[in-house]
């Protein structure tokens, strides 16, 4: 299946999570998620099915000073 991660097309296998293709791209970090303009929840990554011509923003959280 195809989805728009970050603003460019992305080959998915079909029924893949979002907390799957978070793992598949090995972020380091915190990862906040965003599918079709809502933010998911942490806790629902791992139930969250990623479907045909969804649109995922991944945004990697970064601590500092």
């Amino acid at each position: 299946m195809e989805i728009i991660l970050n603003g460019k097309s992305y080959k998915a296998s079909s029924g893949k999570t979002l907390a799957n293709l978070i793992d598949s791209l090995n972020l380091d970090g915190p990862v906040a998620a965003q599918v079709n303009e809502e933010i998911i929840q942490r806790d629902r990554l791992k139930g969250y099915e990623l479907h045909e011509g969804d649109q995922v923003e991944l945004l990697g959280i970064m601590g500092g000073g």
